[in-house]
């Protein structure tokens, strides 16, 4: 069909007459001659994004362009709440979404700056994309809603919203017949009220059936073009408009840089190294290399453009499946013209049928040799492929929207630099200005050590092997020197890096050029156009890595080898986990709740805790750490004159100084951090303990009575409050909160009980007190395990039930591709690491909490290995040799024994009627505190060292036996294993 008509109706004078026609997709080049100086936008209703997609990619590959918009309109997004990735997009979605056929998924070009938004809308779906002066309602209303006096004032507030933008469009699928002389009722009132608004319709072809139900309404002054192609994605057509014009003069050439590492390192291996060697100067040796390499590197790179209007087919969409698609469509417009015809319509249906076996079955066949070709080149490619085939990719959102918030992109981009340089110092000014009067009652003074540190001098090897450690994907800093480079030319550079270091150890200077930072903006939830809504994400030079690691290496050493870090912090150390800092804040209450104790937390939360550090307050810590002479030097060198610039797509701001502070995105940062608040895990609380892992610090608290326990958390945290605004730290008290525990239902606590964050220290009494109080609550998440105040942990298993469910259709791709190795090995990653993760902590809970958790483990089993739901418990964890979450609960929390057990020698007496007792076990009164770790792993310890004589062997062979072990074991012997426990 190639009928071809031009709308000539009496509209507005100022607007262009819209023309469209009917094509196939094939023909769409031949119309869109302008496509590079138009806007182009695609909209198909899919009926099912996730379900519907490759068939929708055989349409973008048949038309061979990439339009710069894509609307997706009934979308079922209440069942699939994410949209499928589409290479070279951002995408957008409604989350108003009702209905179970609701849902609008808008894909934009991420080299066109925009900005999307959710209105509030009745009736329907909608979003708004803004580009430019260009703004583009996306709609989809199912016929399911009536009310269409709520969907015309809904359409009508929005497009008062809209008056000032110069082209405005309306598009999606509206379900009202807008086709001449339609039987609609509702049609008149809806195009009456477009028509007031300016706006008319870009074309009234029929695109479903003989209704014209999907919509291009369009008010500008430019030329339109709308194209309807006749598809069999679904039974409604799909329609490509391109609205001509210069608008889109923002468009960017989409470029990747290309190294070429051959010559890189034919020309490196040329070069003079020997002013770098020669010199005495860390500066000057330092900014020689970095511009040799600089120079070379960017000699050597070139800029591969990719077209941004050719469609790259996907791997598996063959020509020959092309021509399929081309055959099913003509036999579809056949039946079309002739529906009578029985013999057309079995033999259109029968070819459907077929085409979409094919096609399923060359995906599965493309993606099962892409995971065995992975297999043979290494774990990272085959995680890639994996990652890729189940679209588990990262998604990154563009921060283009920054700019637009400003009169100009460059003064925006200024001002988000100028919020993250300055976040520290705004905040501790705060400090400095509200509690200028207020001297804190409380200093924690921590003994020095009598020796200090020592700065040894690296070697070549060292050198190599801090190469060796470099990630080569890792983002690239303001000198533009990749980490693939150092590590493909380490020969060459590990001479000139080692006597750089050694300069920097023995002058107690840090190489300026170092100290620059790239911020990235980076999403995280809320409005896009909010700097308040990004986090940044600081990217330092390659080589200062390197240095700075060798100086990490002998700090922590320093540290540790002195035991100056303190026991109650958890965070960036090595042997130490967020397992162990959520095992020391359960245990600590549990075993309080035993005793008959009432106990208290209160969970505190540090505004921008990194960024408010204060420089001269981390260098006298550091100096009271041993940190003295020139490794104090150096390390003051290292925080000092720090700048950073902000870049956005290729725009980057003016540099600013950072004051405050630890660098964030290096190596050293974390480290100086935990010596900075090593004072607060140190402080003495009356009846009370701290845990911390970094900045993330819960305070508990324990007493004989409700009274007793609440005096002591308050003067515990008012200690705390006290140290922290001595050291510039800010506590959010509107995040900070806490929790009463107990075993049983507690009884209603006195109202009058309350923890006030106290910051009127040396304030008379007499003018009373207006601190913030610090809210109750039930639960709370810290270290990602949601603790409640019963430690049933029946929320957070709960939780982990959800996350495993959502892994369901994974396993359902991988299992017609990957063999059962490999799917074993995703497993592990993907789901078993779920399931482990504290578990020591919450495994140990009442079974019919775990209950759910165990289900989904199950079902996560059977899918992956084509059984049936009723398929038997037993059968499914042997079969496929994987322990049951409570199985799970004994081996790690024996492992976790083995682990931080020092035993006796191997002199222990065979006599002895229990010399398998390895591990000294205590005795607790409730059945409650026996279902934790720090009872029960003992008495597991000992029992499986009296079955198997476990202690004088590694983890590894440990772990090899206890599998072997309890894998055989059904639900019930597990159980009972347990229980046995429980009655000592």
């Amino acid at each position: 069909m190639d009928d071809n008509f031009t709308l000539n109706t009496n509209i507005l004078d100022n607007l262009a007459n819209p023309s469209a026609l009917v094509c196939c997709p094939e023909d769409c080049p031949k119309y869109l001659t302008t496509m590079d100086k138009s806007l182009t936008i695609l909209t198909q209703n899919i009926r099912s994004a996730w379900c519907n997609f490759d068939s929708f990619s055989t349409v973008l590959a048949r038309i061979g362009l990439l339009p710069d918009v894509v609307v997706l309109t009934e979308c079922w997004l209440s069942i699939n709440h994410h949209p499928p990735p589409l290479d070279g997009y951002i995408a957008s979605i409604s989350n108003n979404n009702t209905l179970q056929n609701d849902g609008v998924i808008v894909y934009i070009k991420n080299n066109i700056p925009s900005q999307s938004f959710e209105p509030s809308f009745h009736e329907a779906n909608c979003l708004v994309t803004i580009i430019e002066s260009t703004a583009i309602v996306s709609i989809y209303r199912s016929p399911s809603y009536k009310s269409i006096d709520k969907f015309l004032a809904s359409i009508n507030s929005l497009l008062e919203s809209l008056r000032k933008y110069k082209n405005q469009i309306i598009i999606g699928d509206i379900n009202i017949d807008i086709k001449p002389n339609s039987n609609d009722r509702h049609a008149e009132d809806y195009l009456n009220m477009l028509s007031f608004h300016g706006f008319w319709p870009s074309h009234t072809v029929p695109t479903r059936d003989k209704s014209c139900l999907d919509h291009v309404i369009v008010k500008s002054v430019n030329t339109t073009l709308t194209l309807v192609m006749e598809t069999t994605i679904t039974d409604h057509d799909t329609i490509l408009f391109s609205l001509n014009s210069d608008l889109v003069t923002r468009k960017r050439d989409m470029t990747n840089p290309k190294i070429n590492y051959a010559a890189v390192s034919d020309e490196l291996s040329n070069v003079d190294f020997g002013p770098i060697m020669d010199s005495e100067d860390c500066n000057f040796a330092t900014d020689y290399m970095v511009r040799c390499v600089s120079e070379i590197v960017a000699r050597n790179t070139t800029l591969v453009k990719i077209p941004r209007n050719k469609v790259a087919l996907k791997p598996w969409m063959t020509p020959g499946l092309l021509r399929c698609v081309k055959h099913r469509d003509k036999l579809h417009l056949k039946l079309k013209r002739d529906p009578d015809n029985t013999v057309l319509r079995i033999t259109y249906c029968r070819y459907r049928n077929f085409f979409g076996k094919l096609i399923k079955k060359m995906k599965k066949q493309y993606n099962r040799c892409e995971l065995e070709h992975a297999g043979n080149s290494g774990l990272k490619k085959t995680w890639e492929v994996i990652n890729k085939i189940t679209n588990r990719k990262s998604k990154s959102v563009s921060a283009q929207d920054i700019l637009s918030s400003e009169s100009s992109a460059v003064v925006a981009i200024n001002k988000t630099n100028a919020f993250f340089a300055n976040i520290g110092k705004n905040l501790a000014d705060k400090i400095a200005v509200k509690h200028k009067d207020v001297v804190p009652q409380y200093s924690c003074q921590l003994t020095s050590p009598s020796d200090s540190l020592s700065l040894s001098p690296t070697d070549p090897y060292e050198i190599s092997l801090v190469i060796d450690s470099l990630k080569p994907l890792g983002s690239v800093g303001w000198d533009n020197i990749p980490a693939a480079v150092v590590k493909q030319n380490k020969m060459l550079l590990i001479g000139p890096l080692a006597h750089i270091c050694n300069l920097s150890f023995t002058s107690g200077k840090f190489p300026t050029a170092f100290k620059k930072a790239i911020i990235i903006p980076v999403h995280k939830t809320g409005d896009r156009a909010l700097v308040n809504n990004y986090r940044p994400i600081s990217i330092l030079p390659t080589l200062s890595k390197i240095l700075e690691r060798l100086l990490n290496k002998r700090l922590v050493a320093f540290l540790e080898s002195r035991s100056l870090l303190s026991a109650n912090q958890f965070g960036f150390r090595s042997g130490k986990s967020t397992a162990d800092a959520v095992s020391q804040l359960t245990n600590f209450i549990a075993s309080g709740l035993d005793s008959g104790k009432k106990c208290l937390g209160i969970f505190l939360d540090l505004a921008k805790a990194f960024d408010t550090v204060s420089v001269p307050l981390l260098i006298r810590k550091l100096e009271h750490s041993g940190v003295r002479g020139i490794p104090l030097e150096l390390f003051g060198d290292y925080l000092s004159n720090r700048v950073q610039v902000v870049r956005i797509g290729k725009l980057v701001s003016d540099p600013l100084p950072v004051t405050y502070g630890v660098p964030q995105g290096s190596i050293l940062g974390p480290t100086l951090f935990l010596l900075y608040v090593n004072e607060l895990c140190n402080l003495p609380l009356h009846k009370g303990k701290i845990v911390t892992f970094a900045d993330d610090t819960a305070l508990l608290f324990q007493g004989e009575n409700w009274i007793d326990t609440f005096n002591s958390a308050q003067i515990g945290f008012d200690k705390v409050n006290a140290w922290l605004l001595s050291n510039t730290l800010t506590l959010n008290a509107d995040k900070t909160k806490y929790m009463t525990f107990s075993i049983r239902k507690p009884r209603v606590i006195n109202p009058s009980f309350k923890i006030l964050a106290h910051t009127c220290f040396n304030r008379p009494t007499t003018q009373g007190c207006d601190c913030p109080n610090i809210d109750q609550v039930n639960e709370i998440k810290y270290l990602g395990v949601i603790i409640d105040s019963k430690l049933t942990f029946k929320s957070h298993i709960a939780a982990l039930t959800v996350r495993v469910r959502r892994l369901m259709a994974i396993f359902g791709t991988l299992r017609h591709i990957a063999d059962p190795r490999l799917l074993k090995m995703v497993y592990y990653t993907l789901c078993q690491s779920i399931l482990t993760y504290c578990i020591t902590s919450w495994g140990g809970t009442c079974k019919t909490f775990l209950l759910p958790l165990e289900r989904a483990q199950r079902a996560i089993l059977k899918v992956s290995t084509f059984k049936p739901i009723r398929f038997p418990t037993a059968k499914i964890h042997k079969e496929c040799g994987i322990l049951t979450v409570r199985q799970l609960f004994i081996m790690n929390s024996i492992l976790r024994i083995h682990s931080t057990t020092v035993f006796p020698s191997s002199t222990i007496s065979c006599s002895s009627r229990r010399s398998y007792a390895v591990v000294s076990t205590d005795f607790y009164k409730t059945s409650f505190a026996k279902r934790f770790e720090f009872y029960l792993g003992g008495y597991l310890y000992n029992l499986a060292n009296k079955l198997h004589s476990i202690h004088t062997l590694n983890r590894y062979e440990v772990k090899s036996i206890l599998f072997k072990w309890l894998l055989p074991l059904n639900y019930v012997e597990s159980e009972n294993l347990l229980i046995s426990v429980y009655r000592k």
